[in-house]
């Protein structure tokens, strides 16, 4: 999995959280997404299945962040990808 453009906007106060990217193996194919929020934290969830007609290897997301959103949390691993204190993606 790889992100292609990844940034936190805010527009009239709202932080919307803009995330692309893509599987990166030819085999597999985006299935679905899922966002679950907990106290402090956006876990996003991308899963994938084997690839086949209708189905497409990338993905581009817009997530709204709400105020209590501190950090955004990718895949089963929970990887840190951002955190609101130094408002930057960390490689991943």
């Amino acid at each position: 999995m790889r992100f292609f453009d990844k940034e936190v906007v805010t527009v009239n106060g709202e932080r919307t959280l803009k995330l692309h990217g893509l599987v990166f193996h030819s085999a597999l194919a985006v299935d679905k997404v899922e966002v679950k929020r907990t106290a402090e934290d956006l876990l996003i969830l991308i899963y994938l299945t084997p690839a086949k007609k209708g189905l497409i290897g990338s993905f581009d997301l817009n997530i709204p962040l709400s105020s209590s959103d501190k950090r955004i949390l990718f895949g089963s691993s929970s990887t840190l990808i951002w955190t609101e204190i130094n408002q930057r993606f960390l490689i991943i």
